[in-house]
């Protein structure tokens, strides 16, 4: 069969006709990956913040001191969970040594919808001590916790006046594990390798330590001793001191560090009051108070979460005795 030139010509028209009409449709559909990127927006946005104190002092730090401070419910890690190896986490060993102690990391959930999480963390050069709830897996330097993040729950009591009712008065949602536990966030403790960003030499006659900043380290960084508070910072390349005032103005100096770093105003006032008697340091001698980097961070104590969170905050904060 011929088909005649005008023929032809209407049949271009109407195969441009149709091709135009299905390029405007996936322009405005987005293209083929539309339904997928558009499944992804649709999902419940999680978001994860957590802080965490380490502690180095001259002085070794037991696990029944440690259990002392927390609540009667939390869980020692080698009793928390049947001995089924984990399933992901490369092994790291664990040095028999003493390490400065990561105190009371916390990690809050915020989603837009419940949804099932799961949390992974290990301890590099060293091993988790406690722990609430009780993770689903423990093993060596790992923990690992499957839960619901905003489900419905109602944690176990506690006294009011107790720093763990500070961390509930920040208001995340609410995470209940598959083994029966429910808290409005995960609570770790337990030792790690340590990296130093600053060195602190005594200086005979001064309350103050001579401080050499390493090229990781990061400001704002206070002295607090007998003679009040001490802030440095770095400015244009250099360290310099910034501020001079009481010792109790490190609470107040340090929120907006903290805000910066991405926290929210509860979790950062939630830091402040359970370390306030840390922070100030009264009567027990000078101290430094300065953040660790977010990679120092995540290499001393690593993290896998599944889902990947559209947001992970992970401020660390050191309070160093001398």
């Amino acid at each position: 069969m011929v088909i005649g030139s005008a023929c032809r010509r209407r049949l271009m028209g109407g195969c441009g006709a149709l091709a135009l009409v299905a390029c405007v449709l996936a322009l405005h559909s987005g293209g083929p990956g539309a339904a997928q990127q558009g499944a992804r927006r649709d999902m419940p946005q999680l978001r994860v913040h957590e802080w965490g104190v380490w502690i180095v002092e001259r002085q070794r730090i037991s696990l029944d001191a440690l259990a002392a401070e927390a609540p009667p419910f939390v869980v020692r890690a080698r009793e928390s969970a049947p001995p089924t190896p984990p399933p992901s986490m490369q092994a790291i060993p664990v040095l028999p040594e003493h390490r400065p102690t990561v105190r009371k990391p916390v990690i809050f959930f915020y989603a837009g919808a419940p949804m099932d999480v799961r949390v992974e963390v290990a301890f590099r050069g060293g091993e988790p001590w406690l722990l609430y709830p009780q993770a689903s897996e423990a093993r060596g330097n790992r923990l690992m916790w499957r839960g619901r993040v905003g489900a419905a729950g109602t944690p176990p009591p506690v006294d009011p006046d107790h720093w763990w009712q500070d961390l509930r008065d920040v208001g995340a949602q609410g995470f209940a594990t598959d083994r029966g536990g429910f808290e409005r966030f995960l609570f770790y403790d337990g030792v790690a390798r340590f990296e130093a960003p600053f060195r602190f030499s005594p200086v005979t006659g001064v309350p103050e330590p001579r401080v050499t900043p390493t090229p990781r380290a990061e400001g704002p960084l206070f002295i607090v001793s007998s003679r009040g508070l001490v802030e440095h910072d770095r400015r244009d390349g250099a360290w310099v001191e910034v501020h001079r005032g009481a010792a109790a103005e490190v609470r107040a100096r340090l929120r907006p560090a903290l805000l910066g770093r991405g926290l929210s105003a509860a979790e950062a006032d939630a830091l402040l009051d359970v370390w306030s008697d840390e922070l100030v340091g009264a009567g027990r001698g000078a101290h430094a108070v300065y953040f660790i980097s977010r990679a120092a961070y995540d290499r001393m104590l690593p993290i896998r979460i599944t889902p990947r969170p559209d947001e992970l905050v992970r401020v660390g904060l050191v309070i160093e005795r001398f």
